[in-house]
């Protein structure tokens, strides 16, 4: 798997007659893709004025007008928006019958909604993953895409055999768009798509037979939880891992090569991260010679992000360290190992600490002198209102 180093994604766009520098995070998704299109066919010169006097333009990133994300412990996003829908309304143009369906097709993308594997915006994230050197490419090929559809706005189906079917009936749009070509391409990413998963199951067969991959049984109130943990730069490891007829896991942790690190979940189970979530900041604070107390680690989002190097994807329930979007993070100093049983700390909420766990089920909380104090840990919190 290659790496691409950079921290942003730059391309320069067209809008009412003046280049402007589009900015956004690594492999740019659908809804940052499409607001350069409705750029260049919307913008105008006021937009520039009002929020790009310098000629450049942040989308999806930094907390600014066109990103969605709110700050830590905010709520994920502002609302039901994505990066697209928020340029369209600046632009005045949310409502107009060419760009309503692109826009609910963007944001179901966004959310996890659209789930055809051959739709353009699925398309290009997995192009992205596969070949993290070519992102210019890939991002023309989607707005080719969109352009198309642009003149199909009635019909909603984004996929790569609509598309062609439409560009192939408009000839003139064969001065622009070689419809073959431009569908082959597509085609291929979907077939190295099915193949990356089918090598990512491989992987995994070898290294739980090898030992390389950690198998472990908790509890999750009255269901046991069948949890993995490995090294992996597949990027389909996470869909080998949740597939019945290979990992058939309910949680799960990843490292890449770099020492980057994922938590998370079969959706199926409806599992919840959080008190992993407040494991995870308490321990890495402490590797990197800081303290953080019970009621700060209570503050789950905001302390993780005070860590620099984790992310808590609330929406997918998902603990990320960096990745492919975010190559530049550092890796976090928690082993692999440990941050296994950290995952099984914070699942199996019956568990105490094994010096105090005496005391715990006692109703006796030791405070200070219990290294999981710091965690603030709903269960202990329970305790220490037992009187």
């Amino acid at each position: 798997m290659a790496w691409y180093e950079e921290e942003y994604f730059e391309t320069e766009v067209s809008i009412a007659g003046a280049e402007v520098l589009v900015r956004t995070h690594n492999m740019p998704h659908m809804d940052e893709v499409l607001p350069m299109f409705m750029l260049q066919q919307e913008g105008t010169e006021a937009f520039i004025k009002k929020y790009c006097p310098d000629r450049l333009l942040n989308i999806g990133i930094l907390r600014g007008d066109f990103d969605e994300h709110n700050a830590p412990g905010k709520g994920e996003k502002k609302g039901e928006e994505c990066a697209a829908t928020l340029i369209a309304k600046a632009l005045g143009i949310e409502h107009k019958p060419e760009w309503r369906k692109m826009l609910r097709f963007t944001l179901n993308d966004d959310t996890g909604r659209a789930h055809n594997p051959r739709n353009i915006a699925n398309i290009l994230t997995n192009w992205h993953r596969q070949d993290p050197e070519n992102q210019e490419k890939h991002v023309n090929w989607a707005l080719l895409g969109l352009w198309v559809k642009y003149y199909d706005c009635d019909n909603g189906d984004y996929s790569l055999d609509r598309i062609r079917k439409v560009a192939l009936k408009k000839n003139w749009m064969h001065e622009y768009i070689n419809p073959e070509e431009w569908f082959a391409s597509g085609q291929k990413v979907t077939e190295e798509h099915q193949r990356y998963f089918k090598e990512a199951i491989r992987e995994l067969k070898h290294k739980r037979k090898t030992g390389k991959a950690c198998l472990r049984v908790v509890s999750w109130g009255d269901v046991w939880l069948r949890t993995i943990a490995l090294v992996s730069d597949n990027y389909r490891m996470t869909s080998a891992l949740r597939a019945e007829k290979a990992g058939n896991s309910d949680a799960f942790v990843i490292k890449n090569s770099r020492g980057q690190a994922m938590l998370g979940i079969n959706k199926k189970t409806k599992l919840d991260l959080a008190e992993v979530v407040k494991i995870i900041t308490a321990e890495e604070l402490r590797k990197s010679g800081q303290i953080i107390t019970a009621k700060k680690a209570k503050q789950q989002a905001q302390a993780l992000a005070g860590t620099g190097v984790w992310y808590y994807f609330k929406d997918m329930e998902a603990i990320l360290n960096g990745g492919y979007t975010h190559p530049t993070v550092p890796a976090t100093k928690i082993s692999l190992c440990d941050l296994f049983g950290m995952l099984s700390i914070g699942l199996d909420r019956r568990v105490f600490h094994p010096k105090v766990i005496d005391d715990c089920l006692k109703g006796k909380c030791q405070g200070q002198k219990c290294s999981w104090y710091a965690y603030g840990l709903e269960r202990c919190r329970n305790v220490r209102r037992i009187k």
